[in-house]
């Protein structure tokens, strides 16, 4: 098991992912979400991995194949430069603690309700945008 002093470590299997992201591709309503929504719209799984994104959220990272981010925790996705402190990736590095995305994942998962907290990310790289 991976250290962590924030979020939990552990990761669903490859395969397991798939499986999440094959089992909500055939959610028409959600589809209907992805495209219809302008803001950058994301569905992750208990482990903060990304199961399904929409354009807006590939364009900030300026890819075009969402393949590149799926199954990556937020932090990982954004390249953001305290996701690779830890073994266990986003969100389990000493900085993670007090990272906004981080908390207000955590806080859904524990209340089940919507959470907003302000988030400030360092990137690696030069082409994610700044929005």
């Amino acid at each position: 098991m991976s250290q962590t002093y924030c979020a939990p470590a552990e990761r669903l299997t490859p395969d397991a992912v798939e499986e999440q992201i094959q089992f909500i591709q055939q959610s028409k309503l959600l589809d209907t979400f992805l495209n219809a929504i302008s803001g950058i719209l994301l569905v992750l799984n208990e482990q903060r991995q990304i199961l399904a994104l929409n354009n807006a959220f590939l364009k900030t990272l300026g890819i075009d194949n969402p393949w590149e981010a799926l199954g990556l925790r937020l932090g990982e996705s954004l390249a953001c430069v305290h996701a690779r402190e830890m073994e266990g990736g986003c969100g389990t590095s000493q900085s993670c603690a007090s990272c906004g995305a981080v908390i207000a994942m955590l806080a859904t998962l524990k209340t089940n309700e919507p959470q907003e907290c302000i988030c400030a990310l360092e990137f690696e790289r030069e082409n994610v945008r700044q929005n």
